[in-house]
């Protein structure tokens, strides 16, 4: 089975290239935990489930297609994560929402208007799947309590759009990248509740 060697393989050439029927720009994608499906997130609003590994014709990879950020009106998909539970994700848009799913693609939660309804540009789950951070054109890094959806701390520091976010894997420590062409180390503990600068 080549899963079982994949954490020794580099891939030196194309292996796949499928196309849903409606063509839309892909903005995000992210791995199921096991390695078989790929979700990605398109500009109208829609996810498709891919298969990821069995190299299906192009016609037969898609599993199914969902209407996902859609109301009121279609939102382009801009960052999926996956939680380190395996079972769920959370994806951000252009308007602000950030969603929780199952991977069954049911939807469970939803935050409106983050970040003052600005696009959402990246998702990351922190170790323990307690927290996550978002990042946005607004400038700032937030961290959210994922059970309560409640904002726990709001960082910033960079002078413009936050397109990137990333939570450290065992640690109490982001790392964000940005459109002012820098890259900031963030401890959430020192903003909680308010807009001082964590930056470290």
């Amino acid at each position: 089975d080549h899963l079982d060697q994949t954490a020794g393989s580099i891939c030196g050439q194309l292996a796949h290239a499928a196309h849903a029927k409606k063509r839309s720009p892909i903005h995000s994608l992210c791995w199921s935990s096991e390695g078989r499906r790929l979700v990605t997130g398109n500009r109208d609003g829609e996810f498709t489930l891919w298969r990821g590994t069995d190299f299906a014709p192009p016609d037969q990879s898609v599993v199914t297609v969902i209407s996902a950020h859609t109301v009121p009106e279609p939102s382009q998909i801009n960052a999926i994560t996956l939680r380190r539970d395996g079972l769920s994700f959370i994806s951000g848009d252009s308007v602000g929402t950030i969603k929780y799913w199952e991977w069954t693609m049911t939807p469970l939660e939803s935050i409106e208007r983050t970040h003052d309804s600005s696009p959402v540009q990246g998702l990351s789950v922190s170790p323990t799947d307690e927290k996550f951070a978002s990042c946005a054109d607004d400038g700032r890094v937030r961290v959210w309590d994922y059970k309560y959806k409640k904002e726990e701390a709001c960082m910033k520091g960079h002078d413009w759009k936050v397109l990137s976010v990333d939570w450290h894997p065992s640690l109490a420590l982001l790392a964000s990248g940005s459109r002012d062409n820098s890259v900031r180390l963030w401890d959430p503990r020192a903003a909680r509740s308010s807009e001082s600068d964590g930056c470290l």
